[in-house]
């Protein structure tokens, strides 16, 4: 009886390796399917990882390099090297506050992506849409500003179409506004566009008297500084000559929102398209974090994962021997 109990211990060993050599087979069969689909899940994830960090960085320096002018521009500012004419005294700080926010952000942001902390990435990547949102709003905004005041330069009143949410006739009635005001152009009567007859390229009015009149009460020492800058950059007079003012004010307004259009394409524009550049690399930026937080698996935790799996079927699978 001893010997035929150690035959059948023999056989339900070779039934258990064979059963286990088949499991192999088949784990290294699907092992080799997914492994495609893992090494590509990988790439991705370093590649979103090394662009977030790389982005990062970039956000940082310039950051930086933001709150070193900010510092010294508040240092200058109460040492009385310059003034800010025509704005608040908290207004000088902004830039500083931004910058160093941004700056902060950034260095979470690297910290929390080379740690691989998928919750604190998680929330960076919601911080992430919502600047990259607001930036590429604030660019878009300024360049078409910027745009609708080069139309209204060269159009006539009468021509002018409303624009998105009625902003080009707004910029219109203002920039008239303005111009009355700080040009001191006396002579000046200017009446609703309904009752305007001609259609000129000098005729002026308003479409919306409340913005006319924002234009028209814009305090002094905000368009005396306003026409020092545009002088002192153009070399030029903003208002014209006061005969033009006082004969045609029509075509001394073309020229004052072309000399401001002049200014804002050749100082702003080019800020205004970076801003656009700059919130769609954080847009993008976005979505690999959303990738990395949300979806991408840790390969350190998955090889763990296999190892402790491992080592279970081996000690699982331990031959039976007899004393």
């Amino acid at each position: 009886w001893r010997e035929e109990l150690e035959q059948g211990c023999r056989i339900s060993e070779r039934r258990r390796a064979g059963g286990e050599g088949r499991g192999r087979r088949t784990e290294q069969r699907k092992t080799a399917k997914k492994e495609p689909a893992r090494k590509m899940g990988a790439c991705l994830r370093e590649g979103c990882r090394s662009f977030i960090v790389a982005l990062n960085t970039l956000v940082l320096l310039c950051s930086l390099g933001v709150l070193a002018v900010s510092i010294y521009a508040i240092v200058e500012y109460y040492n009385g090297s310059f003034n800010v004419n025509g704005f608040e005294e908290w207004m000088i700080w902004v830039p500083f506050a931004v910058s160093l926010f941004l700056a902060v952000v950034a260095i979470v942001g690297c910290c929390t992506t080379m740690a691989d902390a998928k919750c604190c990435i998680a929330f960076y990547a919601i911080l992430q849409f919502i600047f990259g949102i607001v930036i590429i709003v604030a660019g878009a905004i300024l360049v078409v500003y910027i745009g609708y005041l080069g139309t209204i330069s060269t159009t006539p009143v009468t021509e002018l179409k409303p624009g998105i949410g009625n902003t080009q006739h707004y910029l219109s009635d203002y920039t008239t506004g303005l111009f009355k005001t700080c040009c001191d152009a006396v002579t000046m009567i200017v009446q609703p566009c309904s009752e305007l007859t001609t259609n000129d390229l000098n005729d002026y009015c308003y479409f919306d008297e409340n913005v006319f009149n924002t234009g028209l009460n814009t305090p002094e020492a905000d368009c005396q500084a306003a026409i020092d800058t545009f002088e002192k950059e153009f070399d030029t007079e903003i208002c014209s000559n006061a005969a033009i003012t006082t004969v045609s004010p029509g075509r001394a307004l073309k020229s004052f929102q072309s000399g401001a259009h002049a200014y804002l394409e050749a100082y702003w524009l080019p800020a205004g398209i970076a801003f656009c550049v700059f919130g769609s690399l954080i847009f993008l930026a976005f979505f690999g974090s959303a990738y990395l937080g949300c979806c991408a698996s840790n390969p350190k935790k998955e090889n763990q994962s296999a190892g402790s799996t491992a080592g279970t079927t081996q000690k699982s699978g331990a031959p039976m021997t007899m004393a």
